[in-house]
């Protein structure tokens, strides 16, 4: 890999962060490390990321509002969920059927070495509501689709589509445009929830690429309406 990636890995557990931050930086990249949500968000604000590694029972263990707040944060980025073992001193990777140290590596090729790295605003993501048309390339017709939280950085978009990290597609405001038309904007797809994976919505996580600064400056007023 010719740039260095740089992930964030999310563990309150020592043992599990020691053996995660082993394997990815043999894997040539480098990590910054998060133990509680406060520390994510401190992260997140100060250094470009490429992607980011959950582990799993520290997921379990964020409790209450900040479980909501944290996992937001980080839909903005392309999230691997590993699972540490101490009774048999292996790292599982959730979801994948390759071997743990295979995922991580096409993990890092793929949807990290495509994901342009970003720091997040000071503002957070609003609960949102619109209702937008999600066009995917070669679409014929675009998907009726419902965004669940927004910033003028990204959202979340509601759909059972399937929709692979690293995948371009426009999305259309109706009528939030300056003079009244559609707004389009340009995104790229950094995180998919699968229908029917977990107890959560189905959809992808966004990375808005507006086309100038008047399409910037429509998010912007979308988020602060």
């Amino acid at each position: 890999m010719n740039t260095l990636l740089r992930l964030l890995i999310v563990a309150m557990d020592d043992d599990a962060t020691a053996e995660y931050a082993s394997l990815v930086r043999h894997l040539g990249a480098d990590c910054f490390i998060a133990h509680a949500p406060n520390e994510i968000a401190a992260i997140l604000r100060s250094a470009p990321l490429h992607g980011v590694v959950l582990d799993m029972p520290t997921a379990v263990r964020i409790k209450g509002p900040d479980k909501q707040w944290v996992f937001k944060l980080l839909e903005l980025y392309p999230l691997i969920r590993l699972r540490y073992s101490r009774k048999n001193d292996a790292i599982t990777a959730i979801g994948a059927e390759q071997d743990a140290r295979i995922a991580l590596e096409s993990f890092l090729k793929g949807p990290c070495a495509s994901f342009t790295p970003r720091t997040i605003r000071r503002t957070e993501r609003k609960t949102l509501h619109f209702n937008v048309i999600l066009w995917r390339e070669n679409d014929v017709e675009g998907e009726l689709a419902v965004v669940d939280n927004f910033t003028p950085l990204g959202c979340f978009v509601i759909t059972p589509t399937p929709m692979p990290p690293g995948e371009r597609v426009v999305l259309v405001f109706p009528g939030a445009g300056a003079t009244g038309d559609h707004l389009q904007v340009a995104a790229r797809v950094i995180h998919h929830v699968p229908w029917g994976s977990k107890r959560s919505l189905p959809g992808a996580g966004l990375a808005f690429e507006p086309d100038g600064d008047e399409i910037h400056k429509a998010l912007e007023s979308l988020f602060h309406s």
